[in-house]
């Protein structure tokens, strides 16, 4: 299960928090609305984020190399996405 909180902080910022779980269908679901808002620099909040499969990590891995900041994350996640925890 995934919950995705999306929250607009400023014209073409977005911050994206999810909580829970990120695999199989909610993989596609996220895809979905990302690509719905893909003129917006995205803050993702990770922190909330318990596991991400392969899929979900290639997906936050796309991402990331378009720009994407991580704002928080568990040290698993941030292991995971080669990322700072913060």
């Amino acid at each position: 299960m995934l919950r995705i909180e999306l929250v607009e902080e400023a014209p073409n910022r977005l911050r994206v928090t999810l909580h829970g779980t990120l695999s199989g269908r909610w993989v596609d679901e996220l895809r979905r609305l990302l690509d719905e808002h893909s003129t917006s620099a995205l803050a993702l909040d990770l922190a909330e984020l318990r596991f991400m499969d392969a899929a979900g990590e290639a997906l936050m891995q796309v991402h990331l190399a378009r720009g994407a900041e991580v704002a928080r994350c568990s040290p698993y996640i941030a292991a995971a996405l080669g990322v700072d925890p913060r």
